[in-house]
């Protein structure tokens, strides 16, 4: 685990075993996060962002669903 002095220690990016990159988490402002994933030397970039109220959530890989 690669962890964020920044970020107060927050986990940032995980490891394999061979010390490859597997994800990397970036939480923006707590209501947006960025996740890399790699996988066999692809990379791909999801989100998830939560309305300033904190009632819904919606991302590019799932639907707006309310909590």
């Amino acid at each position: 685990m690669i962890r964020s002095s920044v970020q107060g220690g927050q986990v940032l990016t995980t490891l394999d075993s061979l010390g490859a990159k597997q994800k990397t988490v970036f939480n923006v402002d707590g209501r947006l996060t960025a996740v890399q994933f790699s996988n066999s030397g692809y990379n791909s970039i999801t989100w998830t962002h939560v309305d300033p109220l904190g009632l819904s959530e919606a991302g590019d890989t799932k639907p707006v669903f309310d909590r």
